[in-house]
This record gives structure tokens, C-alpha cells and sequence, in this order.
């Protein structure tokens, strides 16, 4: 019952990181973009075993904003793309507390 509700956390989760990344991109793009610092980040991805890197590589690259370029599985790394490079370890620690910790629930 535990997997359940944490499969539901990470979908209600997502749907609103979507909405919520679709307004941010597009209030910087179409207006302040000072705020955008295209970069590459890498974001260890931990004790997370190859089917939950997949699923987070997949729901990173389908948030607006952000896309995983590459999976360095020996390393246990993803590398990022984002729009907002400015501060990589906030990058890192959105990534971690964010999603990480549902997909493992979850998965």
C-alpha cells in the first residue's frame, strides 16, 4: 500500500513540476532573461539503481527547463542541461529532494 501512495505522490508531483516549470520558463524567456544561465550540471544520482536513473533521466528531460544529456552509470552521474546553471548545487539539491526521493519511494 506503501509503493501505491508513493506512485501517487510522484505522479501528483510531476504533473504540477510541469506546470509549474511551463510558467517559470516562459515568465524568463518571453520576459526577464537575465534570470537564464544556460549550463551543463552533473548530479550523482546515488544508490539509485539502473530502472530508477532511467525514470529519473526520462521525467528530468520531460520537465521544461532542463534535459539529461548523458548517464555515466560507472560514475553514477547524470549530466544536465539547464537554463538555470547559475548555482549548481541548488541545481543538484532540487534534483535529489525533488525527484530522487520519490522515485525510490515509488520504485
Amino acid at each position: 500500500m506503501k509503493r501505491i501512495f508513493a506512485i501517487i505522490d510522484l505522479f501528483a508531483f510531476y504533473v504540477f513540476e510541469v506546470i509549474k516549470s511551463n510558467i517559470i520558463v516562459a515568465r524568463d524567456v518571453l520576459g526577464n532573461q537575465s534570470r537564464l544561465k544556460p549550463g551543463f550540471v552533473e548530479v550523482e544520482t546515488g544508490p539509485l539503481t539502473e530502472i530508477q536513473t532511467f525514470w529519473l533521466a526520462n521525467l528530468i528531460t520531460m520537465t521544461p527547463g532542463t534535459l539529461a544529456v548523458d548517464v555515466y552509470p560507472e560514475r553514477r552521474t547524470l549530466l544536465l542541461h539547464t537554463l538555470y546553471s547559475s548555482d549548481p548545487d541548488e541545481v543538484r539539491r532540487q534534483v535529489a529532494n525533488k525527484f530522487e526521493r520519490r522515485i525510490t519511494a515509488a520504485l
